[in-house]
């Protein structure tokens, strides 16, 4: 419940333009390892099994920790609620010179074609299936949308269909290795991405 008004609270405000991040260097790595020791035992309450994929680099970008945290807690969440008890789910980061990617997959119930357009709006939600007993107001992934476009990024999803799971990915700008931070590109680079 205490989770579900955070969501609806943020939601308002990131809406009306109120939320601000506290920029400064994000280590994209730490940020994917603390979202995972949050939702950590909401997996092992539904026996889960959480595969991560985070590479051996440290990629950085310009942004608030908490809130991109904030973010992949919110993408795994969302995958567990919609994955039956003993699915698999996964999470990767990948980086190139100008972009990070965080994904998040799972094996779970998917999305219908003509939900993927509408997916990232407020109040949307999938169908409630039988044995599904983690409710929602359809307010996380909307609010990984809008946070996710207050760090120069952008957030896409896919499903095969329906049974077939479904993928969330985040793209978001990278610092400059060389840089002090001061001026990031928000741009997305077409160049192939590395683990």
């Amino acid at each position: 419940m205490a989770h579900l008004v955070d969501d609806l609270v943020d939601v308002s405000r990131v809406t009306r333009g109120l939320i601000t991040l506290e920029r400064a260097p994000v280590d994209a790595h730490r940020a994917v390892c603390d979202a995972v020791e949050q939702v950590k035992p909401a997996f092992a309450r539904r026996g889960h099994r959480l595969h991560t994929e985070l590479g051996g680099e440290r990629p950085r970008l310009l942004g608030d920790h908490k809130r991109l945290v904030q973010v992949v807690a919110n993408l795994l969440i969302n995958a567990a609620k919609y994955t039956p008890p003993d699915g698999e789910i996964a999470v990767s980061l990948r980086s190139g010179p100008r972009r990070i990617e965080i994904e998040v997959r799972d094996n779970g119930i998917g999305i219908d074609a003509a939900l993927l357009p509408r997916v990232f709006d407020i109040f949307t939600q999938a169908t409630r299936t039988a044995g599904r007993d983690e409710g929602g107001l359809g307010l996380g992934l909307a609010l990984v949308k809008r946070l996710t476009e207050l760090h120069g990024g952008k957030v896409g999803a896919s499903s095969a269909g329906l049974g077939q799971g479904s993928s969330f990915t985040v793209t978001l700008p990278r610092m400059p290795e060389h840089g002090d931070g001061a001026e990031v590109r928000a741009t997305t680079a077409d160049a192939p991405l590395r683990t």
